[in-house]
């Protein structure tokens, strides 16, 4: 009997590519995020009426009463009523909206809220405008306000013609025609 063996011949292969260095991972320095402020429920936040005339919140954890008897009159609401008016994602207060947030951290957490906020106009550019009567920039205006400064609007022009602020027929037909009012009508019987 004969033995048989199998010789394989064993051959190497060498890579013959170079071997690129391994790029050296750079540390990345991550900035640390701002702390996001944890709200406690009886924590007050400042709200400021945007109403010219009396606003009445009536908180919907609290059931506290919450006044405002004027334009521009600042208030502080607990954090869990004015909380729940922002997710209703309905509320007129804030949607209309009827009252202003003033705590800017608390709205940047909201981008509903915070949209909302970049559409609307200051009230003194409202009162400029009336009063300087420069409807072409006024219509501009209220293409983008929401209803409730349209509405806040007509109220600013009722009380200047109410006060003699605001006698200019011319300026009144054109506010009129504008805001579908007519306060011409109140401005002749005035007069």
């Amino acid at each position: 009997m004969t033995a048989t063996t199998n010789s394989r011949k064993k051959t190497s292969t060498k890579s013959t590519s170079v071997k690129e260095p391994t790029p050296k991972k750079e540390a990345v320095v991550e900035t640390p995020s701002p702390v996001k402020r944890k709200y406690e429920k009886d924590d007050m936040i400042p709200v400021k009426s945007l109403f010219e005339g009396e606003v009445i919140l009536v908180g919907r954890r609290t059931k506290q009463d919450y006044h405002m008897t004027e334009l521009g009159e600042v208030i502080e609401v607990e954090y869990q009523d004015i909380n729940a008016e922002i997710i209703s994602g309905q509320s007129p207060y804030i949607y209309t909206p009827l009252i202003l947030v003033m705590d800017e951290e608390l709205v940047s957490t909201k981008p509903k809220l915070k949209a909302l906020y970049e559409s609307l106009v200051p009230v003194e550019d409202i009162h400029r405008l009336i009063e300087d009567g420069d409807i072409d920039e006024l219509r501009e205006m209220v293409k983008h306000m929401p209803k409730g400064q349209i509405d806040l609007t007509k109220n600013i022009v009722a009380s200047k013609i109410a006060e003699g602020q605001l006698g200019n027929m011319r300026i009144v037909k054109n506010i009129d025609r504008l805001l579908g009012t007519d306060f011409a009508t109140q401005l002749e019987m005035i007069a």
